[in-house]
């Protein structure tokens, strides 16, 4: 409920899912960290500085290979990426 309005006013709304990305272990770092908003069907990157020994997505272990993962965000999720 909007109260107090005085003139025209606008409100947009996005709606998506959110990405909790953090790295665990080692030295290692993702990019972005925290907590990261994206539209349904978005196509994201997230880049290691290393590689990582194992990455999970929704609790699930995905393939890692190189310094980088490319996904198609369909539901909120953490991506936790784990470092020797």
């Amino acid at each position: 409920t909007f109260t107090d309005i005085a003139d025209n006013k606008s409100i947009e709304a996005t709606f998506g899912y959110r990405i909790v990305a953090s790295a665990t272990g080692g030295t290692g770092t993702i990019t972005p960290s925290g907590n990261q908003y994206f539209e349904e069907g978005s196509t994201v990157t997230f880049t290691f500085n290393g590689t990582p020994a194992s990455i999970t997505l929704g609790g699930v272990a995905q393939t890692v290979t190189g310094t980088s993962f490319t996904f198609v965000v369909t539901a909120n999720a953490d991506l936790v990426a784990t470092f020797s």
